[in-house]
């Protein structure tokens, strides 16, 4: 038998652990490294790019490089990702992220902002226009024209910037909000790349992971609201309700929870264990949208990978845990340039990002 690979770790090149994670945890999304093979992400990326664009597209490559190597590596291998952060830094400077300038600075920065500064780079350097065709019989119903309206969005939002990971880890919000007034209902569609929990603050009681997700999703009342209608009617502003539901899931689901309160302190409250350790398949189906064309179809994703973050938001540490793409019943621990098995994944008052993939 051979020894196990895809064991490798990361070398941290000076405060480095925030972005480490979030490497080791994407990798583990078995379509990730499909996609960053030699020869077939190469082929959406453009000859006679603009300076800002052939920037992305050099981080990319190096991205892929990185990942490729991590795959290759054997127990108590690592990898040094000098190149990376050189083309990042480099990516940074022409890219028209100023909310991501500070990962040029060597400090303790979040993880979640790194994902989303990372995850945006790559889907821009391989973004192409393609034809996206609406092909529904006419509508009849609300439901028939609020489907519309939500191809419309989703159409509108990436026919022109689309990239492999539109669908591996972007999904479509659906809003609803409705006047206290007249009653009537407003709608509309937003793409997401995530799903956010809330631990609730000063609790010391494990909290499921739906619970923290739902207090996300709980309606919100419209003050002053400008309702068309009655506005009309000459009724005047009043007030509404918006609620939120999911119209389209990913392939794969991030969850992250909102663990740094607006004073900056850090909410400790622990996660529960999903069920069975995280081995029974986790069903989002009761965030759908009641007029999805998916509802009913199913939506259960499994645990792959998480990013624990230790300590306090002053002074903290970011670990990664992932399933094993070889052997679906191993899990490591990925602390930097250590790779450790583990039995199980721990839940706790770490648990900071989590990805699933849809089953």
């Amino acid at each position: 038998m051979g020894e196990d690979k895809q064991l490798g770790g990361l070398v941290n090149m000076g405060l480095t652990c925030y972005a480490n994670v979030v490497i080791q945890a994407m990798r583990h999304c078995r379509k990730l490294p499909w996609i960053l093979e030699e020869g077939r992400y190469t082929t959406l990326l453009k000859k006679d790019a603009d300076p800002v664009r052939e920037k992305q597209q050099t981080l990319t490559k190096s991205f892929a490089n990185t990942v490729q190597l991590l795959q290759q590596c054997k127990a108590r291998q690592s990898v040094r990702p000098a190149d990376f952060w050189r083309k990042l830094h480099s990516c940074i400077e022409d890219h028209s992220f100023g909310a991501f300038e500070k990962f040029k600075i060597k400090d303790c920065h979040d993880s979640h902002e790194f994902y989303m500064c990372l995850l945006d780079i790559l889907h821009e350097s391989m973004s192409q226009e393609v034809e996206m065709r609406i092909v529904r019989e006419p509508a009849v119903t609300d439901t028939d024209r609020h489907c519309i309206q939500a191809l419309t969005a989703w159409k509108q939002q990436f026919s022109k910037t689309y990239s492999p990971f539109v669908d591996l880890f972007y999904g479509l919000y659906h809003y609803v909000v409705t006047c206290k007034g007249c009653g009537n209902g407003s709608h509309r569609w937003e793409p997401f790349t995530e799903l956010k929990g809330v631990p609730p603050t000063g609790g010391t009681a494990p909290v499921a992971l739906m619970d923290m997700i739902q207090e996300e999703f709980k309606p919100t009342t419209i003050g002053d609201y400008d309702c068309d209608t009655c506005r009309a009617e000459a009724k005047g502003r009043t007030e509404a309700i918006q609620t939120v539901s999911v119209w389209r899931f990913p392939k794969y689901l991030v969850v992250h929870l909102k663990r740094f309160g607006n004073d900056g302190r850090k909410i400790h409250t622990p996660l529960a264990a999903l069920p069975h350790q995280g081995e029974s398949p986790v069903s989002f189906d009761s965030m759908y949208s009641e007029e999805t064309p998916e509802k009913g179809g199913g939506c259960s994703y499994k645990l792959i990978s998480i990013v624990d973050h230790h300590g306090h938001s002053m002074a903290g540490h970011y670990t990664a845990q992932a399933r094993s793409t070889a052997d679906t019943t191993k899990w490591h621990i990925f602390d930097d340039d250590t790779c450790t098995p583990i039995p199980n994944p721990i839940f706790g008052g770490s648990t900071y990002m989590m990805w699933f993939e849809r089953i």
